[in-house]
C-alpha cells in the first residue's frame, strides 16, 4: 500500500508551475519506513524515512524508496 500511495502522490504533483517571472520546476522524493521492522518509535521511523528519501533523491527525480536495512 505505501508504494501505491507514494506513486499516486508523485503522479499528482505537476512538473512545473508557470508564474509571471518564469517557470518553476518541481519533483518529489519520498522515503518510506515501515513500522515495526524499520523502527519502533516515531523518531527512529522519521530518521529512517529521511535516509530513504535521500536515497530516492540520489536515484533521480520523482521517486520513492523503501528503507533498505543493509
Amino acid at each position: 500500500g505505501a508504494a501505491s500511495v507514494a506513486s499516486n502522490i508523485i503522479k499528482s504533483i505537476p512538473n512545473s508551475f508557470d508564474f509571471d517571472k518564469g517557470t518553476v520546476r518541481i519533483s518529489a522524493s519520498i522515503g518510506i519506513a515501515i513500522y515495526p521492522q524499520d523502527g519502533k518509535n516515531i523518531a527512529s521511523l522519521i530518521n529512517r524515512a529521511d535516509r530513504a528519501m535521500y536515497i530516492a533523491k540520489d536515484s533521480g527525480k520523482s521517486r520513492y524508496h523503501f528503507l533498505d536495512q543493509s
